[in-house]
Formats: C-alpha cells, sequence, structure tokens
C-alpha cells in the first residue's frame, strides 16, 4: 500500500542545455525540496538539499558539510531524491 504522502511531491526529470541531466522533487507549493544533477561530461551524480529542507532541519544552507554528495549512478540519484522528498514531506505533514 502507498503512502499518502508520496503524492504530496512530485519527481521531474530534464536535460539542462549544456546536455547535464537533473533530477528535481518539488512540494505541492511548488518549492524545491532536494534535486541530483550529472554535469556535461561527467560520470557522476551531486544530490543537493534546498535551503528550506536545511532550514527546516536547523541548520543554514551554508554550513552544510558537503554542500553536494556524489552518487554513481542515475537510479541512486533518482531513489536518494525520493527518499529526501518523502522524509521531508512526512516530517511537514506530521
Amino acid at each position: 500500500m502507498k503512502s499518502a504522502v508520496a503524492e504530496w511531491y512530485r519527481v521531474i526529470t530534464c536535460v539542462d542545455d549544456d546536455g547535464g541531466e537533473r533530477i528535481s522533487a518539488f512540494g505541492m507549493d511548488r518549492a524545491e525540496i532536494c534535486g541530483a544533477f550529472k554535469p556535461a561530461g561527467r560520470p557522476y551524480w551531486l544530490i543537493y538539499i534546498s535551503t528550506t529542507v536545511a532550514e527546516a532541519g536547523g541548520r543554514s544552507h551554508a554550513r552544510l558539510v558537503p554542500p553536494h554528495l556524489q552518487l554513481g549512478n542515475r537510479q541512486n540519484a533518482r531513489g536518494w531524491v525520493e527518499l529526501i522528498a518523502h522524509l521531508y514531506q512526512r516530517s511537514a505533514t506530521s
């Protein structure tokens, strides 16, 4: 059975003008929750959280270390984006 919370965010994928790939999660208010991107010509993905999520966790975005986490493939990047979005939305609706 799927959780109703999973419907409170949307994951969008796209290709940037320079050929880089992007996966982003947005809440129902259309604010970005988190995302991942694969720079053009690079073999890895970088995942990040938005300022909104960082502040909800009691941290300033500038103080997050590391600001981007490196992942090896698209499947892992999408899985982490979905997990972070789900956890954020779950905590925001509790």
